[in-house]
């Protein structure tokens, strides 16, 4: 059979938790309290006994006292003395002693008190005890019933062939101890009612931020990614920094959910552009018999725009793998790299480009500089920065690439002297299918280079920056940790 959902929750459990630690620390610290009293009524008790009985034992007359012509004094001359009113100690409770006189040789009792001679049964007890050994006084509790307990001192008296016993009764003390037991018992069952409401309600209060998250939660729709709670009802401990934490996750997930849903629609819209523009033109040309070399230059403009969406399907692939953490896919990834051999690798690929805008590309890139990754997203990165700069540049431009070392790390820079960028555009440049003003429109493009270049770069555990000035240029410097 299941438990209640209420003895599952975590209020429950901590409250539980909590009230069964604090009665292990009342039970303990009551029964150190009740031994603690026991043991120090016992002690006085013992110290007021032996008082008594030393008291006694002085007013015996001595072996060789003249008022004794017997080895045994008179029994008569012992009770009458015995039974004068002694000076209880005041750490005795009762005001009631118990004395008897015996021999250590035979245990034979000698004299008694008026108060034992009157308790016949306790006085059996007292005589079955054992002698003690002199110097070796005996302390114990013996009684015919609990009702009629005391606490005995066995002494040998010195010098003499005598012991003496005196007791106490131990009824008194033992209704003390009761009546201590029961206010230790009722002091802890006290103490744990009000720990149990104190920490329901301690427990609750401190679980009512995560109670009015899954509230909120519960409610939350579509793409509501608002904070689970107003930064001002956080609190300053541990749940507090769980919410806020949340509220951080809540940020991201917003942060995110638009730019996938940007993703989407900005996709979407590169994918269907080339597909409608072959739907029209395989549409013009099925329109009405054509010619040979239509039919031909249909067919190029359709490869052409084919490209362009392998270019685009490509480019999502390797942001994909990307934003899956699977940059290790590249085969070469964790290999010395030499960034002057990726710069010429890139550049070879783009001389035919560069001599049909009649462009200059200067290279100046220090033959030693390496670092850690892959060669083929490094090339990558250089082929796509330095493709960005011509695409933007006009014809008989300029664009210069350059390495250099500088406090451990290593700058790989790209300039041109082209159309610039806006200061409004430059927070976005590394955004998927972003596009700036018109003065930089690309037609050519896929709107992804930039956004995989800042992949690559972060991968590679390097920094990128812009800057750019219209009419004047843009640089972009990749900033990369330095291989020794």
């Amino acid at each position: 059979m299941s438990r209640p959902s209420w003895m599952k929750s975590i209020r429950f459990q901590l409250s539980l938790w909590y009230t069964l630690a604090l009665a292990a620390v009342f039970i303990f610290a009551g029964s150190l309290l009740y031994v603690g009293v026991l043991r120090v009524l016992v002690r006085q008790t013992d110290q007021a006994l032996f008082m008594e009985a030393g008291q006694i034992a002085q007013a015996l007359p001595s072996p060789g006292d003249s008022k004794s012509h017997n080895d045994e004094p008179n029994p008569t001359a012992l009770i009458d003395q015995i039974s004068q009113p002694v000076s209880l100690s005041s750490r005795l409770i009762s005001n009631t002693v118990f004395v008897r006189l015996a021999r250590l040789d035979s245990g034979r009792t000698v004299a008694l008190s008026s108060s034992l001679a009157n308790q016949p049964e306790l006085s059996a007890d007292l005589v079955r005890m054992s002698p003690p050994q002199p110097g070796h006084p005996l302390a114990r509790f013996t009684g015919p019933d609990e009702e009629s307990r005391v606490r005995c001192l066995s002494l040998a008296v010195p010098r003499t062939a005598y012991f003496l016993q005196v007791a106490v009764p131990w009824d008194q003390t033992e209704d003390f101890l009761t009546n201590l037991s029961v206010g230790i018992c009722g002091a802890v069952l006290l103490f744990l009612l009000a720990s149990v409401a104190g920490s329901w309600l301690l427990v609750g209060k401190t679980l009512q931020p995560i109670d009015a998250i899954v509230t909120k939660a519960e409610k939350m729709t579509g793409a509501d990614f608002s904070p689970l709670l107003p930064e001002d009802a956080v609190s300053d401990n541990e749940v507090g920094h769980l919410v806020t934490a949340l509220n951080a996750l809540m940020k991201r997930l917003h942060s995110a959910f638009d730019a996938q849903r940007r993703f989407t629609a900005d996709s979407s819209h590169e994918l269907r552009t080339p597909l409608t523009i072959l739907q029209g033109e395989f549409e013009l040309a099925l329109g009405r018999e054509r010619t040979p070399e239509d039919y031909k230059t249909v067919l190029i403009s359709g490869l052409e725009e084919i490209a362009r969406m392998t270019r685009i399907v490509d480019s999502l692939s390797v942001l994909a793998r990307y934003d899956a953490a699977q940059p290790a896919s590249y085969p070469d990834f964790g290999q010395e790299v030499r960034l002057a051999r990726i710069i010429d690798e890139a550049a070879d690929t783009l001389k035919q480009r560069i001599r049909e805008k009649n462009m200059r590309l200067v290279i100046d890139a220090e033959a030693d500089i390496r670092v850690y990754g892959s060669a083929d997203a490094l090339c990558r990165m250089a082929r796509n920065l330095v493709e960005n700069a011509i695409a933007y540049t006009e014809p008989g431009g300029r664009v210069e690439v350059k390495t250099e070392r500088e406090n451990g790390t290593c700058r790989l820079t790209v300039s041109d002297n082209g159309v610039g960028i806006s200061p409004d555009d430059l927070p976005h440049v590394f955004e998927r299918f972003y596009r700036a003003d018109k003065a930089r429109s690309y037609k050519g493009g896929t709107g992804l280079g930039l956004s995989i270049v800042s992949s690559i770069v972060e991968e590679h555990g390097g920094q990128i920056t812009v800057e750019s000035e219209i009419g004047r240029g843009t640089t972009f410097t990749v900033t990369l940790p330095y291989l020794d």
